[in-house]
């Protein structure tokens, strides 16, 4: 499934201070009709394009200096039983308050076994689901086999 934030709240992206939260998720899924089921994978369009278009010199830092996705999201993927979370501008800033520099890695990793797919460009994927008001797709991902490995490139495919 994908939660296009930006195109719900009438933006080119999400702004700092106002990350997607899970009732973004909810409410999103609610406008367009969809019933959030076991084993979805979850991808979270923040807008990550438009956002540095419009920003060209913004410097990333670590912690996140970004907008984005903030915890609340990790209830609604818990809740719903999502299978995977990805996202184009990963962890919103702003979220020292849970002692983490990036606290949804820190839960959703090691406590909910939620793969993360990182730093993905749904700008395409965005365009077709709006073209064709279809939110729901079949989503492939072949990771590369690295043995002890914890992450590895991919090319997601969504078919219609």
């Amino acid at each position: 499934l994908l939660y296009d934030i930006p195109r719900m709240r009438w933006t080119a992206h999400v702004a700092q201070g106002a990350p997607v939260e899970g009732w973004d998720l909810a409410d999103f899924a609610a406008q367009h009709g969809i019933e959030p089921r076991a084993g979805d994978a979850v991808l979270v369009r923040s807008g990550a394009a438009p956002f540095w278009a419009a920003h060209p010199g913004f410097e990333h830092r670590f912690p996140p200096n970004t907008p984005g996705v903030a915890v609340s999201t990790l209830e609604f993927l818990y809740d719903t039983n999502a299978s995977l979370l990805g996202w184009d501008l990963m962890e919103a800033s702003g979220q020292e308050q849970y002692g983490e520099p990036i606290p949804l890695h820190r839960v959703a990793i090691p406590h909910m076994g939620l793969p993360l797919l990182d730093n993905a460009n749904f700008e395409r994927l965005a365009e077709v689901c709006a073209e064709t008001g279809r939110y729901e797709f079949m989503l492939t991902i072949a990771p590369l086999v690295v043995p002890g490995g914890t992450g590895s490139p991919v090319n997601p495919i969504a078919t219609f």
